[in-house]
């Protein structure tokens, strides 16, 4: 079947990276990368952020007539230096339609191509591939989708490091230009550029000197660490917040990673990390006593190799046995390993670990294994007791508002022409077995949807220091990032980002467009050819 490791040996990459320069009319542009690994149609979108002529209306004059969208560069014969002439003229600004009188008509009761013209217009900005950059280009519209984030980053409340600083500041203005374009492509040549400067790992070039292909979540990791390091002005806890710093310095039997009051006091902290009161209990020793620590961390991990399901594999991670030094045996023991979330944040990230290096093949493996993930998760189960107390109340409400909802929504069916919608397909993600006592009913994953959509209404995000913990211990999908390909350092990502009831937008770097809830249920896994989820964001479900 499909359930299994594929094992990919390192080969040396075909990629060449060929310096020209570009006639456009009276205009000359120097010093312009072609990487001729990505077919010419990647070309004319860089040549689209430079000139602003629509690739569909450009004519790029090469050895042989007219250049190709799927042309072979191999067979082009571009040399070093070379200079190509541009024909095209560029694009305006086209003012909208006015206004028309039209009744209420809804997405779902139109065709496809309907519902995607309708949408289009106030699609957003994609971003352009500056030479295998759809790593950090999908991490950007994932973190893009977090309105908290684009709120702090206008706060200039930012400081600390000044590299990581540097990139934090360019992230900022990468999020005014993708809220100002209004849906142009956004060319992100500042912000790759200092990205690379400040860690060069990412600058790393193949034997041909094309900039290779990274890692999507390295690569998210690193810019939630550069934005927690930047942003260090203390912010006073509240509401959720802190109740949970109060039950974290009630535990006064454990030792931290981390002050609770610096904890707090950030605010990407706040918006995205986890903390977890972790126990060690030794398996072969009944004498020595169990040791508590408070950790953090900003994402949770599942292993897909041996799981099927997001909900077990959550839990798989968080109970496991492991070897360390033993102080009472002096000799290393096995031991228990058991976390429970002690506080949980407004966004929850959720990694798939799909590439892991076999030390003894000498390569890095990616894992293919189908691992189904909700709309809806619930992660009440893995909270601490104190946790899951203060939870229960609005977790009560939570349900009794998605009876209401649902029960409203039966009955304006009822009285329409529409047909009930089908069970959802055996695809859907669902709990693995029953919720824990005092959880909360979860939607079916169709239902979900259509709950997310009343209870979670767009607005104007809160500053900082208002923003609260999660209250119900669940959330919705709000982003998935995925990997295509079987090679662990090539393939290709993109981003899928919810944007209302059964509509998502896919930033496939600059190509931008409109999928349903059944194209992301495609993305679990399983097939080595097709987009696999990598990263999954989840934000708090709440209640208006």
């Amino acid at each position: 079947g499909n359930d299994y490791i594929e094992f990919i040996s390192a080969s040396p990459s075909s990629d060449i990276m060929v310096v020209v320069s570009i006639k456009w009319g009276k205009q000359k542009f120097e010093n312009v990368e072609v990487d001729t690994s990505e077919p010419p149609a990647l070309f004319k979108s860089q040549l689209f952020s430079l000139t602003g002529v629509p690739p569909e209306r450009q004519k790029i004059m090469v050895k042989g007539g007219v250049l190709k969208d799927d042309a072979d560069w191999s067979k082009v014969g571009l040399q070093e230096g070379q200079t190509l002439m541009l024909m095209g003229t560029a694009d305006a600004a086209a003012a909208p339609p006015p206004p028309e009188a039209k009744s209420t008509v809804f997405v779902e009761d139109m065709a496809p191509q309907e519902a995607q013209s309708m949408v289009m217009s106030g699609l957003p900005s994609g971003l352009v591939n500056l030479g295998n950059t759809c790593y950090l280009n999908s991490t950007l519209q994932c973190l893009h989708t977090v309105p908290e984030l684009a709120t702090l980053l206008h706060s200039n409340v930012g400081a600390g490091n000044e590299q990581s600083h540097n990139v934090v500041l360019c992230l900022g203005d990468l999020f005014s230009d993708l809220q100002a374009m209004s849906g142009q492509p956004v060319a992100p040549w500042k912000l790759v550029s200092t990205f690379r400067d400040v860690f060069p790992q990412f600058a790393e070039r193949t034997p041909q000197g094309a900039f290779a292909q990274q890692d999507a979540e390295e690569c998210w990791t690193q810019l939630v660490l550069s934005l927690q390091r930047s942003f260090t002005k203390p912010i006073a806890p509240s509401g959720a917040a802190s109740s949970a710093a109060q039950a974290s310095s009630s535990a006064a039997s454990a030792s931290s990673s981390a002050s609770s009051s610096s904890f707090f006091a950030n605010p990407v902290h706040r918006l995205f990390f986890i903390q977890l009161l972790t126990t060690y209990k030794c398996l072969e020793s009944a004498d020595e006593p169990v040791k508590s620590v408070v950790e953090e961390t900003s994402k949770l991990s599942v292993h897909p190799s041996d799981t099927k399901f997001l909900h077990d594999g959550i839990r798989k991670a968080l109970e496991e046995q492991v070897t360390k030094q033993s102080p009472t045996l002096e000799r290393e023991a096995r031991y228990q390993k058991t976390c429970r979330i002690q506080r949980l944040p407004p966004y929850l990230t959720i990694q798939f670990v799909r590439f892991e290096w076999k030390a003894k093949e000498k390569v890095r493996a990616k894992i293919l294994r189908d691992v189904q993930f909700p709309f809806v998760a619930d992660v009440y189960e893995f909270c601490t007791e104190e946790l899951k107390k203060k939870l229960e109340p609005k977790r009560e409400e939570m349900r009794l508002k998605d009876e209401e909802l649902m029960r409203a929504r039966k009955a304006a069916m009822k009285g329409t022409n529409h047909t009930t919608p089908p069970a959802a397909p055996s695809a859907t993600p669902t709990p693995d077995r029953p919720a824990a006592a005092g959880a909360a009913a979860t939607p079916a994953a169709g239902e979900a949807m259509d709950v997310e959509s009343a209870a979670h209404k767009s607005s104007v995000p809160p500053p900082p220091e208002q923003v609260v913990d999660n209250e119900t211990g669940q959330y919705e999908l709000a982003a998935v990032l995925t990997h295509m390909g079987r090679a662990a350092d090539a393939g290709h990502y993109v981003a899928w980002v919810k944007h209302k009831q059964d509509m998502w937008i896919k930033f496939d770097d600059d190509k931008v467009s409109v999928v349903r809830d059944e194209d992301i249920r495609k993305l679990s896994g399983g097939y080595g050819d097709w987009h696999i989820a990598y990263v999954c964001l989840y934000r708090s479900r709440t209640l208006q």
